[in-house]
């Protein structure tokens, strides 16, 4: 199995893949004498990658979860070559063995408990009280929808319907247009963001982003223009998460909430803060076939990145998830004491209250329990430091605790069939 570091490939055994799963790195990493010798002799060792790749899959720490050490060795890979990379879950006497395979080879295989491995379902967009699962990682990669060269030479300036004052959109080709300034500066920005979450699988897992192409030849060459990914929709379907909201069954509101907390976690672990975790900016692409679902993240205007800025605001995308909190206070005051919660306004804000409403539960607890939540949550981040170990714990405990919240008072009627009528987004 061949891995990308950076520009460098490094080529793997499955021995050697087995040890980096145990998160142990003196044995991940160990190399015998003869190889060490002819390290000596090369430009690029391979001594040094096997360190760096460790480090990349375990945020340098040991007692990483197996699950993230196998989800970042597959975002490493080609895109191929991840349908290879599969999971086996299975009833092991009280509990769950749970196995990670490559080319239907067992790397590593471990118990996990019925609550961790709902958690672990909902991750992987499956029903979390599944019992037997044998499949690749849902990956929207082998989905992706190729635009040729010859469709963008067709793409003419009428064409540019959907949008708002700053971009339109063509929805065929996934191609945006900046009418002015501010939609040159998105652009630019999402271009940033990409360039920084371009070697964090975690984060490539969770966002989509409008990239620069070149003026295509039949439009004007006044305006600059972007392309989003587009999915096969034979295969895919994609809709806003506040499109979605009322055709989404019970089941699947839960795995939606625990991406979401899961997406959350990875932003934060990759000192990213998106700021505008609305419904809207929440893409719900559904598997036609199984209704696995994935969440992506779009429009990354008012992100905070990276070690000069993520730092007065790694909190802000829990406080609004959690505590109905905006970034400004007078934000924050608007949207929770002068609209009313039916305002068309508010209808796309507050993902995780409107996932637990939509299942039957009442809105004042629901504010109640989640507020409790997202303190606890703050509190454990603030004690782990820069841990990666205890931060990722402390999201798994908020993750178990929305798992819990949704509990019995989840609608027994709201059994929705899969998405029907995919919309479009428009990206603006």
């Amino acid at each position: 199995m061949k891995v990308n570091i950076g520009t460098t490939p490094l080529q793997l055994s499955n021995e050697r893949v087995t040890k980096i799963m145990r998160g142990d790195k003196e044995t991940a990493t160990h190399r015998g004498l003869w190889a060490r010798f002819k390290d000596s002799f090369n430009t690029e060792k391979r001594q040094d990658a096997l360190n760096g790749l460790f480090d990349l899959v375990t945020d340098g720490q040991e007692g990483v979860s197996s699950y993230m050490i196998f989800q970042k060795l597959s975002g490493l890979t080609a895109p191929h070559h991840r349908p290879l990379f599969t999971i086996a879950i299975e009833p092991e006497q009280a509990d769950y063995k749970i196995s990670y395979c490559i080319s239907g080879h067992p790397v590593k295989s471990e118990i996990l408990s019925s609550e961790k491995k709902a958690l672990l379902l909902t991750q992987l967009g499956l029903q979390h009280d599944k019992e037997y699962v044998n499949g690749p990682v849902f990956s929207l990669e082998g989905y992706r929808k190729e635009i040729s060269d010859s469709q963008l030479a067709q793409l003419t300036d009428d064409k540019f319907g959907a949008g708002g004052v700053h971009k339109r959109f063509e929805p065929k080709t996934g191609v945006l247009q900046a009418r002015d300034q501010t939609g040159c500066a998105d652009f630019d920005c999402e271009g940033r963001v990409q360039g920084y979450a371009d070697d964090n699988a975690e984060l490539q897992q969770y966002i989509s982003t409008q990239q620069r192409i070149p003026t295509p030849p039949s439009v004007s060459p006044q305006f600059d223009y972007a392309q989003v990914a587009l999915y096969d929709s034979q295969q895919i379907t994609t809709r806003e998460l506040d499109r979605a909201l009322s055709e989404l069954s019970g089941d699947q509101s839960k795995t939606i909430a625990i991406q979401l907390l899961d997406m959350t976690r990875a932003f934060y672990c990759g000192q990213l803060s998106h700021r505008d975790l609305h419904m809207h900016n929440l893409l719900v692409h559904q598997r036609n076939s199984d209704s696995a679902l994935l969440l992506k993240a779009i429009d990354f205007g008012l992100c905070k990145f990276g070690d000069g800025q993520f730092q007065d605001h790694r909190f802000n995308d829990i406080n609004y998830l959690f505590m109905r909190q905006a970034n400004s206070a007078a934000e924050s005051f608007v949207r929770n004491s002068v609209l009313t919660h039916d305002a068309d306004v508010m209808k796309k804000h507050y993902p995780l209250h409107k996932l637990l409403e939509h299942c039957g539960h009442d809105r004042e607890q629901v504010n109640k329990t989640l507020q409790a939540i997202g303190e606890r949550l703050c509190a454990g981040l603030r004690m782990a430091g820069d841990d990666s170990q205890r931060i990722n714990g402390a999201f798994e405990c908020a993750s178990l605790e929305v798992l819990m919240a949704f509990g019995n008072g989840t609608n027994p009627l709201i059994q929705a069939p899969p998405m029907k009528g995919a919309h479009v987004p428009t990206y603006v």
